[in-house]
């Protein structure tokens, strides 16, 4: 028995996979760093500035996210990371260079965060279906519960080592960091192949247009695809929204300190990295039958989300986050795999792109929404809402007879 579940193990430290997923959570944390050190040198700028930085490296990865998956498509997953992390070492050395002879000014930040949203844009659909080269079906869930943990490590070192940086070195620093993390994983990709990268399609065999719409017509086609969409917009349009906007305006509402409210936030990450690492280590298994985690999770996150509404101090509400964050892990450890297994080979990225899109779109709808209720009838009752709508992401799940009746 012990040799069964050792074998999994080790074949899912083959094949070059932990020396690409090191570098990539290094260069995620080198993200981090560098999202911080823009927004902290804009807000020093004033508001507005900040306010169009952040817009400016938003706009182009929510226009050109589908561009990028049809790229990644057709240029091969591993040519599109390398072109990207090149692109910004490029792009991140003439930012140091303009900063030597020029101030550093909201413009020449709202144009790093414009080029950066660029990249990214090609970068995250491919970098997203990489894992899928690596492993057979069998071993995709671990392998995407490892990668998840370790963006989320990533997630969570990120901000503080760009606070660390910008107060100690200057944003100078920050962005030699950044550089650094791009120059690892080039290093990497050079020497990692992963055995099951597809063949790409023959130069001038179709438009970008027509794979776009190929694409698109596949994510209709394929049975289940639109009901994990609705269900992953659903709780990336309530989750996600509901704690970078009503979280602090609760906390400030109670009399709560600002770390209090940082606290929150950091037990759901807890909460959902506590699940990824134990799904990644055997210890918790997938369901045979992703139908259950994949409507049941969304119910926990909303009762974690009301825990903290109704918490009388901090500590309960940390529990309750905590408990958002283990429900929003077991849906999403569960629909990702699932999703990624869905996809037909040779749309990964494309298929990735749309994922990526349904979220981007559900937390911009979901924070003007919950902005709203949080102005006009408070931040409890915002959050409320949230667990309510929350609920309902596992309704296209249990609709789909092909989700009712999947096994991973």
């Amino acid at each position: 028995m012990t040799g069964a579940v050792q074998e999994p193990a080790q074949r899912l430290l083959r094949g070059g996979f932990v020396s690409w997923l090191a570098a990539a959570t290094v260069s995620a944390v080198g993200d981090g760093i560098l999202y911080f050190a823009i927004a902290w040198v804009a807000s020093g700028l004033g508001a507005h500035v900040v306010t169009l930085v952040l817009i400016a490296g938003l706009l182009p990865e929510l226009l050109l996210t589908l561009l990028g998956g049809v790229a990644a498509d057709r240029w091969g997953l591993r040519r599109t990371i390398t072109g990207c992390n090149l692109a910004m070492c490029l792009l991140l050395t003439a930012f140091l260079l303009a900063s030597e002879v020029a101030a550093v000014t909201g413009v020449l930040l709202g144009a790093l965060a414009l080029a950066d949203g660029v990249v990214s844009s090609f970068h995250r659909p491919a970098n997203n279906a990489f894992p899928r080269l690596f492993f057979p079906e069998s071993l995709i869930p671990r392998a995407m519960s490892l990668t998840g943990s370790a963006m989320e490590i990533a997630r969570i070192a990120g901000p503080p080592l760009g606070a660390v940086l910008v107060v100690v070195v200057s944003i100078k620093g920050a962005i030699l960091a950044d550089l650094a993390s791009f120059a690892v994983v080039l290093a990497v990709l050079v020497a990692v192949r992963p055995p099951h990268e597809p063949v790409r399609p023959p130069r001038g065999s179709s438009s970008a247009v027509a794979e776009l719409r190929a694409g698109l017509r596949a994510i209709r086609s394929v049975p289940g695809v639109g009901a994990m969409l609705g269900a992953v917009g659903i709780v990336a349009g309530t989750v996600i929204p509901m704690l970078g906007l009503c979280v602090p305006l609760l906390a400030r509402s109670r009399g709560w300190s600002a770390a209090d409210a940082g606290l929150m936030e950091a037990f759901w990450i807890v909460g959902a990295l506590a699940i990824s690492l134990l799904r990644a280590a055997g210890k918790v298994g997938i369901a045979a039958r992703p139908v259950w985690p994949l409507s049941t999770g969304p119910v926990l996150a909303s009762s974690g989300i009301v825990v903290a509404v109704v918490a009388p101090t901090p500590a309960i509400a940390f529990a309750g986050t905590g408990l958002m964050g283990i429900g929003t892990a077991i849906f999403t450890s569960h629909l990702f795999p699932l999703y990624l297994l869905q996809t037909p080979q040779g749309m990964l990225a494309r298929f990735q792109s749309v994922l990526l899109v349904a979220q981007m779109l559900a937390m911009l709808v979901g924070n003007a929404w919950l902005g709203g209720l949080a102005s006009q009838l408070g931040p409890g009752q915002a959050m409320l809402a949230a667990a309510c709508a929350c609920t309902c992401a596992g309704i296209p799940i249990l609709a789909s007879r092909t989700l009712r009746n999947a096994r991973m």
